[in-house]
Parts: structure tokens; sequence; C-alpha cells
């Protein structure tokens, strides 16, 4: 019997030409077969987008005050009341560990398994050396979806 396939989501923020390309490039390496991928602006996702979704990729620039009042107000308001058990993320950043934090203070109340180490990113001229390492990111969140998730059935 054939396996459904994955719904993935990848919600960035699109302030930043460089987290615009890697989110380019995770798109890339997730949409394949087993998975159906959405692509959204922070500011333009709602809840059921991410309900929708089995694998959110979450990317950010933003931290500490920004982040707050920038693109993912709307989310971080939102996932104070969610429950997103049953679900993974992946955390992204191109900027710094202070953006990846802020996504897990974001994300801490909704239940949501953090998908393995958050990838920290490099600048846009270096995405085609990076891209076996971010490749292989996509796939150690992808796998642990399916480790924690599929197998429960």
């Amino acid at each position: 019997m054939e396996k459904e396939p994955l719904n993935a989501l990848i919600v960035y923020t699109s302030n930043s030409p460089t987290l615009k390309e890697l989110t380019k490039k995770l798109n890339g390496f997730i949409n394949n077969s087993l998975l159906e991928v959405r692509v959204k602006p922070a500011a333009e996702t709602e809840v059921p987008h991410v309900c929708a979704a089995d694998i959110i990729f979450f990317g950010s620039d933003e931290s500490g005050s920004t982040f707050g009042k920038g693109e993912f107000k709307e989310l971080k308001r939102a996932f104070t009341g969610i429950n997103l058990a049953g679900k993974v993320a992946g955390l992204f950043s191109c900027s710094s560990t202070a953006a990846i934090d802020s996504l897990k203070e974001m994300l801490k109340s909704t239940g949501i398994t953090i998908g393995g180490e958050p990838y920290l990113g490099c600048k846009k001229e270096d995405f085609g050396e990076e891209s076996e390492r971010i490749k292989k990111w996509v796939n150690e969140v992808i796998n642990i979806y399916r480790e924690r998730f599929e197998n429960d059935g």
C-alpha cells in the first residue's frame, strides 16, 4: 500500500534576500514524491496553513524585540493557544542563534517536536558548497517525523 504524501510548509521572513534564497534551496530538496510543499512568507501564513502541514520549516533572521514586532508577529500571537503535537518543525536562519532562539520561544507552548539541530546557514554565495549539508539537514527533519509519527499506526 502506497504511503500518503506528507504535507510540508516552509514559513520564512521575506525581508532577507539570503533567507529567501535558502528557502528556495530548501524547497528544492523537500519537494519530492512523498512531500507536498507550500512556501509562505511569515506575514502571509495563517493557522490553517500550519495545521494542514505535517512538517513545518520555520526560517527567520529576526530576533528579540524585532521578532515580536516583525513578520512572525501574528503567528507568535496565535501559537500561544494552539496545539501542534504530532507535527515536526525544522528551524533555520542565515543570521544568528538569537533568531533560532526566537523561533523556539514562539513554538515552546505548542507541543510541536523540534526536528534535530537547527540549520544555521551561510552566505548566499556559499549555497553551492553548503548543498550537501542543507540536504542532510532537511532529510534529518523529515526522518524524525517518519520515525516518530508514521510508525505509530
